[in-house]
């Protein structure tokens, strides 16, 4: 504060001497109330002060924005959300908004004489806005952080004093971690719309795939209700061809979230799209149920589950035809999409008939030829094998494969009583590369030439499995194991058959005990022991391990009469064992990775998706140049073919991107062809836009999410019915231009009134107590 007036300094202090003389002087009357007279003396006294300090004109400091020289923004949401109505109100939310953006507003005009106010609205996109009249309500999205990330880069090197956002907060896009915060001034959000009429909504649906067979596909809906609590809701299941799947019926609960579960029925490979439908069980199509609800777009619902690019081809190579291969083969034939091939030795490599044994060790049938050479003789005796399953003839006729290109054509690899001495060690070598570089499966089975006993220590293929094969546990055999479920077990669905732990509990007590298993030395670090074999004296031992390697995985089942469990059977006509089998092979080969494999991206700020099609040859090394198509099927309409770039920066990497116009499911289908004209094969993806359903997966303000933007940039929410007191402050805050003004304190009408009041107390108490 400085003086104005300093020459009126000394007279306003001769002034106060004089006043102050005089009023001690009025009250003197030694008879009256001490405490009243210098009361009263107070008062009066303090009036004489306040009107002598308006003659030395004291001035006020301030600071404030320059009128005209900073930038206001103000964000109107023009989205279809805002054109629902709200209990008791007879006007949508869109007239509320539409009011605070006339150009007449009250606010407004308060505003601009300090602000260069610039209106925008956002739905979609931000645009400038340049009367109410061109507000629609009608956009199906609100990219809320779409638009101030636009709003702060265009404020970037201007001098922005704040953005008032008047919104309901449902936003259908996200603040993403590269979101530019640190460029953002501060937002004072102002929150329209309250409770919304009763309405039934889908606001979210989880997809989750499993190798659990009961239910491959798992659908976690969440219903929101309002305004209809104990009413019976309706919630349908549907696939592709309209035809109703599963139907439940749930009560509604007053302000809660409910979620139901559809476990979708077994499908076969590729894309499936499915409809979930919410409504009310008592409305009709014909009864007009818009009259009963805020809103109808968010009653339904799409979603999306990729069952993988089958079919998927698993070989199985056995030192010897056992009971294994029989169970495995048998379960596997209820299972389309897994294709077993199998290599049977069914005789090693010596020579069968020796009739004269003791004097010669060559095969009898080359007896009479010149050449005596034992070792030259020995070279035709060659193991015999049985191939099963294969495509042609040619697959598989020289054994197990020794080059990638043959061996990578396969997603899992099963070795069944195999002794390491029949592997070469580039074929070992490979075996290892398969999983490691390929991304395939492997799964060791026991057997009495398996692990240990196959001698697999310091192999490749002892380096691939879960287990330490250095030294064999010393201890007496036991006549017999049972089986039972680790914690680790109990919690992977592909190994569980049972819907809760103690039904698989049970499970594994009615199994009948194993009397072959294959003893180890330990499970290395990072592998998982799954299912435990337990003998009659309580020694536990691993009876199936895994663990990730590289891009695959691997595991090991060390028991050697696993088909001894389908021996024993509560029903005859289900067979535990046969869903066992299905289930880990489909653990297996599930992530196993494609020559052609086409993945999307989907950023939550955007309705772009982004899709990547990754392309390699037969050993799965990158392809370089390719031809490639890519088909979108859109909901209606003709398909038409996407334009997909290879990638700077990753090589077998092809980019490509769409924006979807058309609310529904869309699938995209990849064809690719090396530079030859050789088909490398095709791939599938699928997604779903729902620009109104995600628009309307809410009907309540998000009113703390807009508390958290405005606290994050230093703003402030502000009251619909504030916000004219606000403009009119908001240039004294902190502003990027700002003037320092000297407001003279004697023109301030609240110094006049502590005078009045002074002088109106002392005048109080002097008719209270009776003084002169």
């Amino acid at each position: 504060m400085i003086l104005g007036a300093p020459a009126w300094v000394l007279p306003a202090a001769l002034i106060a001497v004089v006043a102050f003389v005089a009023v001690i002087w009025s009250y003197r009357h030694p008879g009256a109330n001490a405490g009243a007279r210098r009361l009263a003396a107070g008062f009066k006294l303090a009036g004489v002060l306040v009107l002598l300090l308006c003659l030395v004109d004291p001035l006020v400091r301030n600071v404030r924005a320059t009128p005209g020289a900073n930038q206001l923004f103000v964000l109107f949401d023009d989205s279809a959300s805002l054109g629902i109505n709200d209990q008791g109100a007879t006007e949508p939310r869109s007239e509320a908004v539409r009011a605070l953006a006339a150009d007449e507003a009250a606010w407004l005009l308060r505003a601009g004489q300090d602000f260069d106010v610039q209106r925008f609205a956002f739905d979609a996109r931000v645009r400038p806005l340049d009367a109410a009249a061109e507000l629609s309500f009608a956009g199906d999205e609100s990219a809320l952080a779409g638009a101030l990330a636009r709003l702060a880069q265009r404020g970037v090197g201007r001098p922005v004093a704040g953005i008032v956002l008047i919104t309901d907060g449902i936003a259908t896009d996200a603040f993403g971690d590269d979101f530019p915060w640190e460029d953002l001034p501060p937002v004072y959000p102002v929150v329209v719309g309250g409770t919304p009429r009763r309405d039934i909504g889908i606001s979210r649906i989880d997809v989750s795939q499993t190798g659990f067979e009961e239910s491959p596909v798992t659908l976690r809906v969440d219903v929101r209700t309002a305004g209809c609590e104990g009413e019976a809701v309706e919630v349908l299941l549907r696939g592709e061809g309209d035809e109703v799947l599963e139907r439940r019926v749930i009560t509604a609960a007053k302000g809660e979230q409910q979620e139901v579960r559809f476990h979708a029925p077994p499908e076969a490979s590729g894309v499936h799209f499915y409809r979930i439908e919410a409504r009310l069980v008592d409305v009709l199509p014909s009864a007009q149920p818009i009259r009963r609800e805020a809103t109808l777009d968010n009653n339904t619902r799409w979603a999306v589950a990729d069952r993988g690019a089958g079919p998927y081809r698993v070989l199985y190579v056995s030192g010897k035809p056992n009971w294994e291969f029989k169970f495995l083969r048998r379960a596997l034939a209820e299972d389309p999409e897994v294709e077993l091939v199998g290599l049977l030795r069914i005789a090693r490599r010596q020579p069968k008939f020796t009739f004269r044994a003791g004097l010669d060790r060559r095969n009898t049938l080359w007896n009479g030829f010149e050449d005596g050479d034992a070792e030259a003789a020995e070279q035709y005796d060659e193991p015999v094998f049985m191939r099963l399953g294969t495509r042609d003839e040619f697959e598989l006729r020289g054994g197990f494969p020794r080059a990638a290109e043959d061996l990578f054509g396969y997603d899992a690899i099963i070795i069944d009583d195999l002794e390491a001495a029949f592997f070469t060690h580039d074929q070992m070598a490979l075996v290892e590369e398969f999983v490691s570089k390929r991304g395939g499966g492997f799964l060791a089975l026991g057997g009495e030439r398996a692990f240990i006993g196959g001698g697999y220590d310091g192999t490749p293929l002892g380096d691939l499995m879960p287990v330490y094969l250095d030294a064999e546990v010393a201890d007496a055999p036991s006549a017999g194991f049972v089986l039972r479920l680790t914690r680790e077990g109990m919690l992977e669905p592909w190994v569980r058959l049972r819907a809760t732990e103690d039904a698989e509990r049970e499970r594994t007590e009615r199994m009948p005990p194993f009397l072959a298993i294959n003893r180890v030395g330990g499970v290395k670090p990072g592998a998982l022991v799954l299912i435990e074999a337990l003998d009659g004296r309580g020694v536990v031992r691993p009876a199936l391990a895994a663990q990730r390697f590289g891009r695959g995985r691997a595991a090991a089942m060390l028991v050697g009469d696993l088909w001894r469990w389908d021996l024993r059977r509560p029903d005859a006509r289900e067979s535990d064992l046969g869903t066992a089998w299905r289930q880990v092979l489909r653990w297996l080969v599930s992530d196993v990775p494609r020559r052609v494999d086409l993945t999307l991206e989907r950023t939550p700020s955007s309705r772009e998706v982004r899709l990547r099609a990754v392309l390699r040859d037969a050993t799965f090394d990158a392809v370089h140049n390719a031809e490639l198509t890519l088909e979108v099927q859109p909901p209606s309409g003709a398909s038409f073919e996407l334009d997909a770039a290879p990638s700077e920066t990753e090589p077998g990497v092809w980019l490509a991107a769409f924006v979807p116009r058309a609310s529904g499911p869309y699938r995209a289908v990849l064809r690719a062809f090396d530079e030859d004209g050789s088909d490398l094969g095709q791939d599938e993806a699928g997604w779903v836009s729902e620009p109104a359903a995600d628009e309307f997966h809410r009907l309540t303000p998000n009113s703390a999410l807009l508390a958290e933007l405005a606290e994050r940039t230093g703003g402030a929410v502000i009251p619909a019915r504030k916000l004219e007191s606000f403009a009119a402050g908001l240039a004294r805050s902190a502003a990027p231009i700002t003037e320092e003004t000297l407001d003279p304190l004697w023109h301030k009408w609240w110094v006049l009134l502590i005078a009045v009041l002074c002088f109106c107390a002392e005048w109080g108490v002097r008719r209270f107590h009776g003084l002169p």
